[in-house]
């Protein structure tokens, strides 16, 4: 293998079977991106995320990107724009990388990027024909001490609770929820795969401290398990209601035809 046909970042050193590649060099995310609008969704770091390409608009920013690999993903407050300038998006985004474009039966098609990290705009480089800026990392803040070792385990907890109840989440869900270890990545993927509010995950995604961010995904998880205890009761409740309409109605029947065969009934 020569080197210019080595993958990107990878620096090949002599075995015995050639030129291999030995080490991987993290690659060097470039500053300034193409900016690409969600409307409904939002990307988390880590995280990968299927997005339908469905204008020529979307299409060209993602060719236009390929040659970095890198789109800087940014929600949109109002996502019935059609062209959003830059107040009309949320503060906070993910630099994300592309990773593959399918072309899609119906003729759209679609990219799977995966979140790298937090990031802002710095300043804007230009908005059309393409809207491109400058972006600056926004780090994490770690929180120290026990409760937020607390607050992981309760989310947990609740977030496989929640599955338990709801046929839709599945066991890959609770499975995923119990193998995450990390706090922070947690909170990310509950905002990622779990609540379907754009308002709560931009929250989750804007709060770079985690122990609030975990905090902030336990309360809306909290939340809907309340809601889905409430549905189950009420649910019980007119099953029961039904039960007991449709046992009376049936010895009513039965009553009716013991009298008939009695000659009681006229």
């Amino acid at each position: 293998m020569k080197q210019e046909d080595a993958p990107q970042g990878a620096i090949l050193v002599e075995g015995p079977d050639g030129n291999l590649p030995a080490v991987t060099v993290e690659e060097r995310i470039p500053s300034t991106l193409f900016v690409f609008p969600l409307r409904e969704s939002v990307a988390f770091p880590n995280l990968m995320m299927p997005v339908l390409l469905d204008t020529e608009h979307a299409r060209e920013i993602v060719v236009k990107a390929e040659q970095s690999r890198y789109l800087f993903m940014l929600t949109q407050k109002d996502p019935t724009l059609e062209h959003p300038q830059p107040k009309d998006f949320y503060e906070v985004g993910v630099v994300a990388k592309i990773l593959k474009t399918l072309r899609l039966p119906d003729g759209n098609s679609s990219v799977m990027v995966q979140g790298i990290h937090r990031a802002r705009i710095a300043r804007v480089v230009r908005t059309d024909p393409f809207f491109v800026a400058k972006v600056v990392e926004s780090p994490e803040i770690p929180t120290k001490g026990k409760r937020v070792q607390a607050l992981h385990r309760k989310l947990q907890q609740s977030l496989t609770e929640v599955a338990s109840m709801n046929d839709s989440l599945g066991t890959d869900f609770s499975t995923a929820v119990l193998n995450i270890d990390r706090p922070e990545q947690l909170a990310d993927f509950t905002g990622a795969y779990f609540l379907k509010q754009t308002d709560q995950r931009q929250k989750i995604l804007e709060t770079l401290e985690i122990g609030p961010r975990v905090e902030a995904a336990l309360e809306y998880v909290l939340g809907e398990l309340e809601l889905q205890r409430l549905g189950n009761r009420i649910q019980k409740e007119i099953r029961e209601k039904v039960e007991k309409a449709q046992k009376d109605y049936f010895l009513r029947e039965q009553l009716k035809i013991i009298r008939r065969e009695l000659g009681e009934e006229t």
